[in-house]
C-alpha cells in the first residue's frame, strides 16, 4: 500500500511541477504587468542606484531574486535585460524549489506547494516581490532538505548548519510564514509518517526554531513597519477579535473559500 501511495504521489508531483512551470511561463508573458506594479520596480531602481542588495525589514531571503539585478548591474547588462530577468526570477525560483522538493523525494510536499502559488494568482499575481511568497518557497526547501538528510541519518554537524541556515531564511524572509510553518512542523511531527527525527531530536529542533522566531521578534520591535503590524498580534482584546471578524478583509477571505478556493480546500 505504501508503495502504491508513493507512486500515486509521485505522479501527482509531476502534475504539480507542470503547474509551477506554467506559472513560470505566464510570468514571462505578463512580465511588464508584474514588474511595473507595486514594489518590484522600486527595488530594482534602488539596487541599480546604490549598487547594493536592497533588503528591507531584515527579509534576507529575498536576496535570491535580488541577485539578478545586483549582478546584472555589476556585469554591465542593459537595463531592459535586467528588469526582464528580475521579473522572470520569482517564478523561476519557485520552479527550481519544486524541483528540489521532488529531488528530495518529498512528493506530498511537492503536491502541496503549487496549491499556494496557484491560489494567489487570483489575488496577488502582479505583486511579484512580496516576500511572503519567497518565504513559502524557503519553507518548502527547509522541510524537504532537512527531512532528506534526516532520513539519511546524516551526522548532526551537517544537519544543524543546514537546518539553521534554511530556518533563518524561511522565518526572516517574512513573519507570516510562521502560520504554515508551525502547522506543517506540528502536523508532520505528530503524524510520524516520513518524519525522520525522534521526539528528543524534534524537540531540540523546535527549540532552535523558537530561538530564531524570538530573534526575529526582537528585530521587528526595533523596526517601524513590521512593528506596527505586530502590535495587532501582541496587543489585543476579546473585543478586537470580534471586531476583526466583521472586517471586509475577513469577510472576503471566507467568501473566497466558498467561491474561488473551494476546490483547494476540498483537495487538502
Amino acid at each position: 500500500m505504501d508503495s502504491l501511495k508513493q507512486n500515486a504521489l509521485k505522479t501527482f508531483a509531476w502534475a504539480a511541477i507542470a503547474a509551477m512551470f506554467l506559472l513560470f511561463i505566464a510570468g514571462i508573458v505578463f512580465w511588464k504587468e508584474r514588474f511595473f506594479f507595486c514594489d518590484a520596480s522600486f527595488i530594482v531602481f534602488n539596487i541599480l542606484k546604490y549598487k547594493i542588495f536592497y533588503i528591507q525589514e531584515n527579509r534576507y531571503g529575498s536576496f535570491i531574486t535580488q541577485m539578478i539585478p545586483y549582478f546584472g548591474e555589476k556585469m554591465g547588462l542593459p537595463i531592459g535585460v535586467i528588469i526582464k530577468a528580475y521579473a522572470f526570477s520569482f517564478n523561476f525560483f519557485y520552479f527550481i524549489v519544486i524541483l528540489i522538493v521532488y529531488r528530495c523525494r518529498q512528493y506530498a510536499l511537492a503536491v502541496i506547494m503549487p496549491m499556494y502559488y496557484v491560489l494567489i494568482v487570483s489575488d496577488t499575481w502582479y505583486w511579484t516581490n512580496n516576500e511572503i511568497h519567497q518565504a513559502i518557497a524557503w519553507m518548502f526547501v527547509l522541510f524537504s532538505v532537512v527531512m532528506l538528510i534526516g532520513e539519511k541519518k546524516s551526522p548532526w554537524f551537517l544537519v544543524l548548519p543546514v537546518f539553521l541556515a534554511l530556518a533563518f531564511l524561511t522565518i526572516f524572509t517574512h513573519f507570516l510564514v510562521l502560520i504554515p510553518l508551525t502547522f506543517l512542523w506540528g502536523f508532520l511531527w505528530l503524524r510520524k509518517e516520513g518524519w525522520p527525527f525522534n521526539n528528543v531530536a524534534s524537540a531540540f529542533l523546535t527549540m532552535l526554531l523558537i530561538c530564531i522566531v524570538i530573534l526575529k521578534f526582537l528585530l521587528v520591535n526595533d523596526n517601524g513597519y513590521d512593528k506596527s503590524h505586530l502590535q495587532n498580534v501582541t496587543h489585543f482584546t476579546v473585543q478586537d477579535i470580534f471586531s476583526a471578524l466583521r472586517t471586509g478583509v475577513v469577510s472576503k477571505f471566507f467568501e473566497n473559500f466558498l467561491t474561488n478556493y473551494w476546490g483547494g480546500v476540498y483537495c487538502s
